[in-house]
């Protein structure tokens, strides 16, 4: 097997994996980082095809890299910035680091071009291509058993009750059991208000405002009161941190939804 098909294949079957990690259990941050590594295989081999079918002189070979690095260190120091508090998203800076240096690797390439020739070179930018994809399976794979099962529940809450309810009412597939939102007389933000319900009710009997909660979680007091009023979407991985801060488990979000969304009487 040609050495380049190899790699192309390795990597794009361990980013592959970082990326069914995210949409597995990673929040929408993890999911947007997962697209950008995934994206950035198939560019990487373009500029790569481009110099072996001589589109592309050596000396300017390791610019399109730096450019495509510098790219991605922007990405993901967004993504870091925008974190929350019970999101850090530390692995994006991490991240954003080893591009950083995998862009000054290029670019001393591209200053110097006798040193994008020897094995060194490409050797210090697949190691850091690895370290990257590392730092992103680490920073996406749930750290316990619990938060693992937990996310996963949350999830195939969330696909009951959204995906699974649109598509099946489109087709006229009512009735359907054991999934909630069978009707087609309820109101889809109806799963987002009961889910807004049960944080309110954890929080009235933890005592606290929703400022207070606002401050533990990094949101303002009237972006928690969205979230209970169900103005707002609360995602999978935020539900699992709602819960794991009130100590609650994740059955205390959707058996609930189960429960009450499946009294709504059926259409028929």
């Amino acid at each position: 097997m040609d050495h380049y098909l190899f790699f192309f294949l390795f990597y794009f079957g361990l980013s592959a994996s970082v990326a069914t990690i995210a949409i597995l259990w990673g929040s929408h941050s993890k999911i947007t980082g997962a697209g950008l590594v995934l994206a950035s295989v198939p560019i990487s081999n373009v500029i790569l095809l481009l110099y072996r079918l001589g589109q592309i002189e050596l000396k300017h070979y390791p610019l399109g890299f730096a450019v495509l690095d510098i790219a991605l260190l922007g990405a993901f120091y967004l993504i870091y910035k925008r974190s929350l508090r019970w999101q850090p998203n530390r692995w994006a800076a991490v991240v954003a680091i080893i591009h950083g240096a995998m862009a000054s690797v290029n670019i001393a390439g591209y200053a110097f071009p006798d040193v994008a020739a020897p094995g060194t070179y490409r050797l210090t930018l697949n190691l850091l291509l690895v370290a990257a994809l590392v730092a992103c399976l680490v920073g996406f794979t749930p750290k316990s058993i619990d938060e693992a099962r937990g996310i996963l529940k949350l999830k195939w809450m969330y696909f009951k009750s959204d995906i699974f309810h649109r598509w099946s009412a489109r087709l006229g597939l009512t009735g359907i059991r054991p999934m909630p939102m069978r009707s087609k007389n309820i109101d889809p933000k109806e799963f987002d208000k009961i889910c807004g319900m049960k944080i309110r009710e954890a929080r009235i009997v933890a005592d606290l405002t929703q400022k207070q909660l606002g401050d533990e979680m990094g949101f303002s007091a009237s972006q928690i009161q969205k979230f209970e009023s169900g103005a707002n979407r609360i995602s999978a991985s935020l539900l699992y941190a709602f819960a794991k801060f009130f100590k609650k488990d994740t059955s205390f979000f959707y058996e609930t939804v189960d429960q009450e969304l499946q009294t709504k009487p059926a259409e028929g």
